[in-house]
């Protein structure tokens, strides 16, 4: 009966664990970056960062996860597992006057799709710390 529990238990964790991995189709360098790339990396380059940012490619997770934000500093960039959590999510979704941020909406010249704004916000909630 021992054994027969055991290998319930460990097939549970093998399903659960195939469930997280499962649930993590972004990639940062596949998906996001691309993104960046083209929309953000313009302004936000490690020669010259706007606000202090590089979101070019090789830079992205060391300015952005876990680090505090310059506009609202009890938020972090990107929050791992919490969109609302993460001020640059805000300032993509325009909700950055709402959690107490100043400025425009990024980026400049345009909104990002509703396709790309759900990538970013999987990449953040399920994703994003894995990277």
């Amino acid at each position: 009966m021992t054994i027969k529990t055991l290998t319930l238990s460990a097939g549970v964790f093998f399903v659960l664990a195939g469930a997280a991995q499962a649930a993590c189709e972004v990639t940062l360098a596949g998906d996001i970056q691309p993104v960046l790339d083209m929309r953000c990396v313009g302004c936000h380059q490690d020669a010259a960062p706007g606000a202090g940012l590089s979101l070019q490619s090789g830079s992205t997770i060391s300015n952005t996860v876990g680090v505090p934000s310059t506009q609202v500093s009890d938020m972090n960039r990107f929050e791992p597992g919490d969109t609302q959590l993460s001020y640059l999510y805000h300032k993509l979704a325009g909700t950055h006057g709402d959690v107490g941020g100043s400025g425009e909406r990024m980026p400049f010249g345009g909104q990002l799709t509703d396709d790309e704004m759900a990538m970013i916000a999987n990449w953040i909630e399920d994703c994003e710390a894995a990277e």
